[in-house]
């Protein structure tokens, strides 16, 4: 329905067009890979790998493609994570039509296109569970805050490993750094802390 609503605004708009439409990563890096484009806009949250790796894979097909992130999840943490990643853009699903539109127009213009309380973002950012200023969520890597928040959905270690097509022990690996980096002294507190950090951005 997302996909639906956002293809109907763009349509509407005489300079521009939707020339093709993806439910994942493979699918759309495969149509990426046979498909001349200007843009791509892409979400964070797709099944199997993320949209912060549909980012890095189209990127590596077509260097100079231009490509926005549109997301529900928070700018403040994934924004900036987003640009690291080579997008030019990255806007909140609820900002609107209007928005949306002017977001993909700045970016097919060659700019970047971030919230300006994002451009004016100074200083490092901390998060916790509950959108406190504290903590340290920005410290992770794209693919441990994946994990991190697959754990917060309440997924097992094996699970998790068979989402992303990897091994357990790579999951394990990556647990094991995160409770490091939070200072969590085992895995029940990871999971307590993700399972609220979770809760908290619902």
């Amino acid at each position: 329905m997302t996909r639906f609503g956002m293809k109907q605004i763009l349509q509407a708009q005489p300079d521009l067009a939707v020339i093709a439409e993806a439910k994942n990563t493979p699918e759309a890096v495969g149509i990426i890979s046979r498909t001349e484009m200007d843009l791509v806009i892409a979400d964070i949250s797709l099944p199997g790998r993320d949209g912060l790796e549909l980012v890095k894979d189209a990127l590596a097909l077509r260097p100079k493609l231009k490509i926005l992130v549109c997301s529900m999840h928070d700018e403040w943490l994934y924004g900036e994570r987003a640009i690291r990643a080579g997008a030019r853009g990255f806007i909140m699903k609820d900002e609107g039509g209007q928005a949306l539109v002017h977001a993909v127009r700045e970016v097919l213009g060659g700019n970047q296109f971030v919230s300006e309380r994002l451009a004016q973002r100074t200083g490092p950012l901390y998060l916790q569970p509950t959108g406190s200023n504290t903590g340290i969520l920005r410290e992770m890597s794209d693919r441990e805050l994946e994990i991190f928040t697959l754990i917060g959905k309440g997924h097992r270690t094996s699970e998790i490993a068979a989402m992303l097509n990897i091994s357990k022990k790579t999951v394990d690996t990556h647990r094991s750094n995160m409770r490091e980096k939070l200072s969590l002294p085992n895995g029940t507190a990871l999971t307590y802390y993700a399972t609220h950090w979770v809760a908290g951005k619902s």
